[in-house]
């Protein structure tokens, strides 16, 4: 599988490790920055491409994705902060016929605890005693604040709070305070909060493999589909593969 990397900062880089460590071929990658983010065009040069991962920066990622569909190339995105752009190009992703995969995290360990804090919300509707936060951290050098990954956990979260409305006493206006700090990867958490005490659900990570590793994951995955996927796609089938495999 010939992979190229659109951004090639501490994601694309550690992307690039694991995928010759895995055994798949990183035949082209980008410059660390897009010196025109908002039109993008594969040099002249690059070589046949049966996929690519793009993890840049919110102002690069429109460009690179549209690059990716006119020509004909199936990409996987790992930037947040373009979703403005989301359906338009969902829209040229069909009238192209390609084929786009976007995640707001690529972790395996973050779709479980997304699932873990729906169940949780789930538990918590009737004790209406406590207040719903979430937290994030990153390193300083992340560019969107909130994190995708808190955006889809207040996401999915408020859609379980929706599901029993009008009669629910949470708002589904959840606050995420974010803070940013040298050397952390990532960590989110799910804070239940009254005054008498706190329940929180966490996910940590402790270095960008899990990501990566997620990313090529999704890169196999889409080659020879057409569509518009998420990462939750990916998981999906694979467990459905697993789960007939030791029937």
């Amino acid at each position: 599988m010939r992979i190229g990397l659109l951004g090639y900062g501490k994601m694309g880089k550690a992307i690039h490790r694991r995928a010759n460590e895995l055994g798949f071929e990183v035949v082209w990658h980008s410059p660390a920055q897009s010196t025109d983010p908002l039109v993008f065009e594969f040099p002249e040069d690059v070589p046949d491409l049966d996929v690519v991962i793009e993890f840049s920066a919110p102002s690069a990622a429109t460009g690179h994705i549209r690059a990716c569909l006119e020509r004909g190339i199936p990409v996987v995105v790992g930037t947040t902060g373009w979703y403005a752009d989301y359906d338009q190009l969902s829209d040229l992703c069909t009238a192209q016929g390609g084929a786009m995969l976007c995640a707001t995290n690529f972790s395996v360990g973050v779709h479980l605890f997304w699932e873990f804090a729906e169940r949780m919300t789930q538990w918590m509707k009737p004790w209406t005693n406590y207040q719903i936060g979430i937290e994030e951290i990153h390193h300083t050098e992340k560019k969107d604040a909130p994190s995708g990954t808190a955006l889809t956990l207040r996401q999915r979260v408020a859609a379980q709070l929706a599901s029993s409305a009008p009669n629910n006493a949470f708002s589904a206006d959840i606050p995420i305070i974010s803070h940013r700090t040298d050397g952390v990867v990532g960590t989110h958490q799910l804070i239940f909060r009254s005054y008498r005490d706190e329940i929180s659900l966490q996910h940590q990570a402790f270095d960008r493999d899990a990501f990566a590793e997620g990313a090529l994951r999704a890169a196999r995955w889409i080659i020879g589909k057409t569509g518009v996927f998420d990462f939750g796609d990916v998981l999906k089938e694979q467990i459905g593969s697993t789960a007939q495999s030791g029937a």
